[in-house]
């Protein structure tokens, strides 16, 4: 009884949703590097998103004319309303499918 308490009390992780993304359709196959992300926080920021689908595989990088690749920004974009309020939905491109 003293488990089922403790359970209780801890607070419940979010559930995200993912979805593999292709040119305006869900794709079933593997080979496509974009994921959709949905179902997180207002709070949620790019660095959060890196660092926990990092442990997936690569995240891949934004080519920029200057700079080196290392100081790209990842290829993370998270939704925003016209009001610049996160939306709860991303996506992200790893380097390899």
């Amino acid at each position: 009884q003293q488990q089922q308490q403790q359970q209780q009390q801890q607070p419940q992780p979010q559930h995200l949703r993912l979805h593999r993304y292709a040119g305006g359709k869900f794709a079933m196959g593997m080979d496509n590097p974009r994921i959709y992300v949905s179902g997180f926080g207002e709070d949620v920021t790019e660095d959060d998103l890196r660092e926990l689908f990092g442990g997936i595989g690569v995240i891949g990088r934004i080519k920029q004319r200057h700079g080196y690749k290392d100081q790209w920004p990842y290829a993370i974009k998270i939704y925003k309303d016209e009001a610049g309020k996160n939306k709860g939905d991303a996506t992200i491109i790893y380097e390899d499918p």
